[in-house]
């Protein structure tokens, strides 16, 4: 095998130089334009490569992280009372989710200084948004108490 493989609907397509990593890094292109070669699957070796592409995709997936939670936790609460916390839930599901994907699916192709600053930036994200879980979950048992009396 080479650096990289492409392949084209289960055969091989191009390939490139010997695999010197025991676990190349595989994924699908997001191509959908009718006057381009269709790729179905790329496997890349060469670490330098997947090195930056794992970054991109974390950095794009952290993003999208950030967003929620701002959404989140600037949301005033008394603005969707249907709501019950949905989002708050999602963002956290979504925090669960980046945190595997880095300690498994990501982790061979990581340096541990990135892969442990990316996992702080996460747990700041993950502690705001319980704190914002406290929040409502105090909010709504005061309400529900003063409801009674």
């Amino acid at each position: 095998m080479g650096k990289y493989k492409i392949e084209k609907e289960s055969n091989p397509y191009i390939e490139l130089e010997n695999l010197k990593l025991n676990h190349p890094f595989t994924f699908e292109p997001n191509i959908k334009s009718e006057d381009r070669i269709s790729v179905s699957k790329i496997e890349i070796a060469e670490l330098n490569i997947i090195s930056t592409i794992v970054k991109k995709r974390i950095g794009r997936q952290l993003a999208k992280l950030v967003s929620k939670t701002m959404l989140v936790l600037t949301k005033d609460d008394n603005e969707d009372d249907e709501d019950d916390g949905t989002d708050l839930k999602e963002a956290l599901d979504e925090a669960a989710k980046f945190h595997a994907m880095l300690a498994y699916k990501y982790k061979l192709y990581l340096e541990r200084e990135y892969e442990k600053e990316q996992q702080q930036k996460l747990a700041k994200i993950v502690e705001e948004l319980k704190k914002k879980r406290i929040r409502e979950k105090t909010e709504s048992s005061e309400l529900t108490s003063n409801k009674g009396r």
